[in-house]
């Protein structure tokens, strides 16, 4: 009976406590339920905000949600801390790890937008004291703070979570700056150079080498014209006051201020298409000292290249050069050019020490101009050899004066057909006196000069003018000179005109149907074939490219009913 009496007892205190306990359990996993899905759907907002695809900008601070979210977390995990051990609690932990994935992307972002602003508001600065002048003192200090700033910041940047995201970021806050860097890299450490060298000019010269150097070394690399012009005029008052400077004997500054007062020497006789009979000299000088200088020897060779290399025109001018002078005259562009090829294939008018460019003849630059004797004084001689355009346009009036030879009272050469300047045939004869009348350019001769002029204008032209053989002609030779009195008129089966000596306002129609281009150049990334009949009118004319192997030129056009302007090559206006 005693023991009936306390299993009851022992029943009725389980089930009470049963009574207690469960809505109170149940209630605790509610209540973290709450808690984790709040977190959750904070989280969910906050990594929308920090998270492409989603609404990151790059430029949002989304700080309220991180703050909500973070906060939510926290509540969140304490709740679940309260649970004892279970799958339940391993459930909501799992959850929670998730959630605060999403916090973690949201603090980064953060960080990274206020890192780029920080950097961004510094490139601002740079970019408004770059528009006060080239490289301005103030521009150089916005400069030097932005690339601090940059090295210290643009890590957080680039810790932003996602592949999109990191793109975006890179493109607003870290591509800006790199384009800076690499425009201003040299530039910021030639002026730091220069300031370090005014600095420290009445120290020792072992003092001043290093910062010395380093201008004498880079600052011909820079880039941008107007940025070198002006931070070479503030190195010439530092070079000037060196130079006037006596220094001892082997010492060190003492030789590289000579060697750039040579380099300097040489800037100021080299431009743009021209030289100077000193400066072959003044470069062997310059080479001679840059070889006592082995661990600088690339950097001062590439400086000298540098220098150099503004008197060698481009492709695309000389081109232009060749036509334009051409045009002058009234004479065939393709003729001047092929000519100018025939003569010197390589268009050299200098060597890269800047003397003239000489055949074994003695002929001197692009067109081969040749002294007849040594009191030849028909040019200057100097111009003709140290000034690309004289030279060109020396050479167009050689030619002129052999095409002369035709109207002369007592005529030297042939006419053909008409003898109108604009058709290509009634060149022969000029193009064949141009480079002399010996027996060697008879036309039965192999190869004749003439006849590769026109072979060069029919393939890079793309014109085919009539060549005259030796079965067209009545020459006779004398000494090994052609004579041409038996005859002195001539005609040929066809007459092709110059396709390059067409002006603005001209209208034409298409032949046959023709490529149009976006761009003057065979690389042009747009094309549209224009049908036979189409009609267009040339508004711009004489249009070179950069392509040696083109002798054609081109024409900028409208096609009539449309404003759309295109190229086409002067081979296709016929």
């Amino acid at each position: 009976m005693i023991q009936a009496k306390k299993l009851f007892l022992t029943l009725c205190t389980l089930f009470l406590f049963v009574a207690i306990v469960q809505p109170s359990s149940t209630h605790a996993v509610s209540k973290t339920e709450t808690a984790v899905a709040n977190a959750e759907k904070a989280a969910s907002t906050l990594y929308t905000l920090s998270y492409l695809p989603g609404k990151a900008t790059g430029k949002n601070l989304p700080e309220k949600e991180y703050k909500s979210a973070n906060t939510k977390y926290a509540t969140a995990l304490k709740e679940v801390n309260k649970l004892s051990n279970g799958k339940a609690k391993t459930k909501y932990n799992n959850r929670l790890k998730k959630v605060k994935t999403k916090v973690d992307t949201g603090k980064v972002y953060i960080a990274a937008v206020k890192a780029g602003k920080e950097i961004d508001k510094k490139r601002m600065k740079l970019e408004k004291a770059l528009k006060t002048g080239p490289y301005t003192q103030s521009a150089h200090t916005a400069y030097l703070s932005l690339i601090a700033t940059f090295d210290k910041q643009s890590i957080k940047v680039t810790q932003v979570k996602g592949t999109k995201t990191k793109e975006k970021m890179k493109s607003l806050y870290i591509k800006p700056v790199e384009k800076h860097k690499s425009a201003l890299q040299t530039v910021s450490t030639v002026k730091q150079a220069i300031n370090d060298t005014k600095k420290n000019m009445n120290a020792t010269s072992a003092k001043i080498l290093p910062y010395y150097k380093k201008v004498i070394l880079h600052i011909d690399t820079i880039s941008n014209a107007k940025q070198k012009a002006q931070l070479k005029k503030e190195f010439s008052a530092i070079q000037n006051g060196l130079a006037k400077k006596k220094f001892p004997k082997k010492d060190q500054l003492g030789e590289w201020v000579a060697l750039q007062s040579d380099y300097d020497k040489v800037d100021g006789l080299i431009s743009r298409g021209k030289s100077d009979a000193k400066v072959p000299q003044i470069h062997d000088s310059i080479m001679k000292k840059i070889k006592a200088l082995p661990s600088e020897r690339n950097l001062l060779e590439q400086k000298l290249t540098t220098i150099m290399s503004d008197m060698f025109l481009s492709t695309k001018e000389l081109k232009t050069l060749l036509t334009k002078k051409a045009i002058e005259k009234n004479i065939p562009p393709e003729v001047v050019k092929a000519i100018a090829k025939t003569e010197n294939g390589k268009w050299h008018q200098f060597t890269n020490a800047g003397d003239v460019f000489t055949s074994s003849d003695n002929g001197y630059g692009i067109m081969q101009i040749t002294p007849q004797s040594k009191e030849d004084k028909s040019y200057d001689w100097d111009k003709v050899k140290y000034d690309t355009e004289y030279n060109i346009q020396a050479g167009v009036e050689i030619l002129l004066k052999k095409w002369d030879y035709a109207n002369a009272k007592r005529p030297v050469l042939p006419k053909v057909n008409r003898y109108k300047t604009d058709i290509l045939e009634n060149w022969y004869f000029a193009i064949m006196a141009y480079n002399g009348l010996s027996e060697r350019n008879h036309p039965a001769a192999k190869a004749p000069y003439q006849a590769k002029v026109y072979h060069l204008i029919n393939q890079q032209a793309f014109v085919n003018p009539y060549i005259f053989t030796k079965d067209d002609v009545d020459i006779k030779v004398s000494d090994s000179i052609l004579n041409f009195q038996n005859k002195l008129s001539y005609q040929t089966p066809k007459q092709t005109k110059s396709t390059q000596l067409h002006k603005k306002g001209a209208s034409f129609t298409l032949k046959k149907d023709t490529l149009f281009r976006n761009e003057p150049s065979t690389t042009s990334s747009k094309k549209q074939t224009f049908k036979k009949g189409t009609t267009f009118k040339i508004v711009e004319s004489s249009i070179e490219d950069n392509n040696a192997a083109n002798l054609f030129n081109w024409y900028k056009i409208q096609v009539s009913g449309s404003k759309t302007t295109w190229y086409i090559a002067s081979s296709n206006v016929q």
